[in-house]
């Protein structure tokens, strides 16, 4: 089995995984609201457009997103900008890929454009604690799908530390550590079941 699961990588997405939730700059009811909400601070060029891009993506509108979103990545000045240039590049991406999926099941999907923002989002020094785990297990699906098995299990093994968990996380990591070569660590994580 060359992926993980064709099932669980439809399910990825086509939800917004990044977890990302932008308000529009006008949610605010006064200053004190606006500047008392935590979250990011975004330069007023990715402010004025975040907002549409997101709710672009969420409505599957790939070609309203795509300038957009090429618009914030070019604005950005500000950790915070660039994190969310990276959020929402990382929705759009996923977001074609669901597009493309349901379009041909049975075609492969190319998931290395998912490979830029996902690094930018785990470089990201304002990357949520609760989001870190998730991306770094998506990174290890990444290099899982593409057969880069010790690679997969860096990633994998870091996103266990960062707190992430699913269901069947335990056992896919003992099984790229075996893909891996580490014969003894894979057999060791399967009797800790």
């Amino acid at each position: 089995m060359k992926t993980l699961s064709k099932l669980a990588l439809a399910a990825v997405l086509a939800t917004g995984v990044s977890g990302l939730a932008i308000v529009a700059p006008a949610a605010a009811k006064d200053k004190k609201e606006e500047q008392a909400a935590p979250g990011f601070k975004l330069s007023k060029p990715v402010q004025a457009v975040a907002f549409q891009a997101q709710e672009a993506i969420k409505a599957r509108n790939v070609a309203v997103a795509e300038p957009i979103v090429a618009q914030i990545e070019t604005a950005a000045t500000t950790d915070d900008d660039k994190y969310i240039a990276a959020a929402l590049r990382y929705d759009l991406e996923n977001t074609k890929l669901a597009i493309a999926q349901a379009a041909n099941p049975k075609a492969p999907l190319d998931e290395t454009v998912l490979a830029k923002p996902l690094d930018a989002l785990l470089t990201a020094k304002n990357t949520p604690a609760a989001d870190r785990g998730r991306y770094l297990f998506r990174r290890g699906q990444l290099a899982y799908n593409s057969g880069q098995y010790p690679v997969a299990t860096q990633y994998f093994t870091q996103a266990k530390a960062a707190g992430y968990t699913s269901g069947d996380f335990d056992l896919q990591l003992a099984k790229v550590k075996v893909q891996a070569g580490d014969t003894a660590g894979g057999l060791a994580d399967l009797d800790r079941f």
